[in-house]
């Protein structure tokens, strides 16, 4: 709780947050509501109990426009959607490392 800004992610929540979006892509995939929605609802509302900063949580869905050729891949079955969750949570954090470094008495790492 002594960052500045945010802290990293620790496992479990990394895990929680890639569980989530695998979940929330799958939803993409279909063109209905139905069940896939309340999976990707328990599986954020997971990654919310554990010790996630929220600020990395709501980035994520600041990153995700940005993120749709990886979304097309997915769609297209080019890459899983864990690839797709695991290089939108890198991309993530590099905008925060990057972000970071930019506040005052702030530093990249």
């Amino acid at each position: 709780m002594g960052e500045l800004y945010s802290r990293p992610l620790s496992l479990e929540a990394r895990t929680k947050l890639t569980e989530f979006l695998m979940a929330y892509l799958e939803t993409l995939a279909v063109s209905q509501v139905d069940e896939k929605a309340e999976i990707a609802k328990t599986k954020a509302v997971e990654c919310l109990k554990t010790d996630i900063d929220i600020l990395v949580f709501v980035m994520v869905f600041i990153i995700l426009p940005q993120a749709s050729p990886l979304i097309d891949d997915f769609l297209r079955k080019r890459r899983t959607s864990q690839e797709v969750a695991q290089l939108i949570i890198t991309i993530t954090e590099k905008a925060i490392k990057a972000d970071k470094s930019f506040r005052p008495g702030g530093s990249p790492n």
